[in-house]
């Protein structure tokens, strides 16, 4: 225990260090807020009355009102979250890929200790991350509808939140990152290279949400069955049912009503049996590989 948190504040070190980090963690909330402002902006402005819009474009236009005002903001704001998720995949595949590719991981595994405590301290830190920067999305999706009055955006009164289901919502988001960062761990420990991981992680990532809009996979508009039971779907599963427990307004209600997205108390489990099994994969490869001799 006494080793990993030498090394998770070795870990800290490198990353303070690294430009791309701190990238993420600046580009992620400081992105968020100005699309949240300058939508809030654009929100404001009424619809012109001469023209004849049609009665959903109206209602969608109410409804961005109503996600732009506090509570709702907060919902608004984890949206954001997405990018979250990603940046936990780049992460994790740049903290294991860099080790590799700068020759440093059998000095790092000295500090270390153990492997399995060399991929603790890897996916910890990306958790730490990732929570922080969650934190920040919440704390923006509170204090920016003020900011937004103070700038003369008129704000209108939104429907209530359900603060239960909203931790649940930031939560699904956590679990996400944990997920896509796992994702990130396992190719980089298999390519063994920062770059070819970062590539294959994020190939790997776009090619399953490609795969499974495909209609063979989705008759009836989103993907069913076992397409669920991959990691990224079941993330995505697992968010769209948080933010339902939340009360989140979604813009999509001004549409024609979507098919029902089915969720299962044995779903929501498939993402943590996916970090399980990815973290679980990295140290079995690392371990044939022997590096830790």
């Amino acid at each position: 225990m006494a080793a990993a948190r030498r090394y998770l504040r070795a870990q800290w070190i490198l990353l303070r260090g690294r430009r791309e980090f701190w990238l993420l963690v600046i580009a992620i909330p400081s992105t968020s807020a100005f699309l949240y402002l300058s939508g809030a902006i654009a929100h404001a402005q009424p619809l012109d009355s001469s023209l004849d819009w049609p009665p959903e474009f109206v209602t969608m236009h109410q409804l961005a009102r109503e996600r732009d005002a506090f509570p709702q903001s907060v919902l608004s704001l984890l949206d954001s979250a997405a990018w979250v998720a990603w940046a936990s995949a780049v992460l994790g595949a740049l903290l294991v890929g860099s080790e590799f590719g700068w020759a440093t991981i059998r000095t790092t595994l000295v500090t270390a200790g153990r492997l399995e405590g060399f991929f603790l301290a890897k996916v910890t830190s990306v958790l730490v991350i990732a929570a922080v920067l969650l934190a920040a999305l919440v704390t923006l999706g509170s204090v920016l509808p003020a900011v937004a009055a103070v700038i003369g955006v008129a704000m209108v009164t939104a429907s209530p939140v359900d603060w239960v289901g909203a931790a649940a919502y930031a939560g699904a988001w956590f679990v996400s990152a944990a997920v896509f960062g796992a994702i990130g761990l396992a190719f980089g420990t298999l390519s063994r290279s920062p770059v070819l991981g970062l590539i294959v992680t994020l190939v790997y990532i776009t090619g399953e949400n490609i795969v499974a809009q495909l209609p063979m996979w989705a008759p009836t508009g989103r993907p069913e069955g076992l397409v669920l039971l991959l990691p990224v779907q079941s993330t995505i599963q697992l968010v769209r049912h948080a933010a339902t427990l939340a009360g989140r307004v979604d813009l999509g209600a001004a549409l024609p009503e979507a098919p029902p997205f089915g969720v299962t108390s044995s779903s929501l489990l498939v993402p943590f049996a996916w970090v399980i099994g990815l973290v679980t994969v990295a140290v079995v490869v690392g371990a044939r590989r022997d590096i830790a001799e």
